[in-house]
């Protein structure tokens, strides 16, 4: 169940989006600057189970927050 009020905009919240890059065999996680702390990775990493080959974290411009939070 989300934790995020059903009052607000999803884009509020800070976000990610998680893909598979095939040709390096690993995932490239682009998050808002708010979740890329070291317990916002390691909390992505086991929520989606990013196990294996290092992953990249970079922060995009789409996921940007209007409001800050601790990770």
């Amino acid at each position: 169940m989300s934790r995020v009020p059903l009052w607000s905009e999803y884009k509020e919240w800070p976000r990610e989006r998680v893909i598979f890059n095939k040709k390096h065999n690993n995932f490239v996680v682009y998050a808002d600057k708010n979740i890329l702390t070291e317990t916002g990775k390691q909390e992505l990493t086991s929520t989606f189970s990013l196990h294996g080959n290092p992953n990249i974290f970079k922060q995009d411009g789409h996921y940007v927050s209007a409001r800050q939070i601790t990770i």
